[in-house]
Parts: structure tokens; C-alpha cells; sequence
């Protein structure tokens, strides 16, 4: 298996175990880190206690 970027997927896999998110959820928080994005848009209320980005709820139209 080749990673592109290994400390990006480590990080997810460690939020992945520290905060029992789901992985996907755990691999944004990981990407929105990285890129210095604060914000993530989903309605997954598991993201809300990690203390390095906010979830805001995506609006309907």
C-alpha cells in the first residue's frame, strides 16, 4: 500500500481511536486540520466535542 500522505491518514487514524468517530468522519477532520480549514459542514453531531474544527449544520436551499 502506498500513501500519498502518511501523517495526514496517521492523524485520522488517531482521531479515529481517540474520538471514536467514524472513520470518514475522522479523515475530514484530519483533511480540514492539515489545510488550516476551521470549519467543516456535515450533520454529524460526533465531530462537534473535537476542539480543532467546528461543525456547522449545511443549510437547505
Amino acid at each position: 500500500m502506498v500513501s500519498v500522505d502518511t501523517a495526514l491518514l496517521l492523524r485520522a487514524v488517531e482521531v479515529y481511536e481517540t474520538d471514536r468517530l467514524d472513520f470518514a468522519e475522522a479523515y475530514l477532520v484530519a483533511c480540514a486540520e492539515s489545510t488550516g480549514v476551521s470549519k467543516i459542514a456535515s450533520f454529524d453531531k460526533t465531530i462537534d466535542p473535537i476542539g480543532t474544527v467546528e461543525r456547522v449544520e449545511p443549510r437547505g436551499r
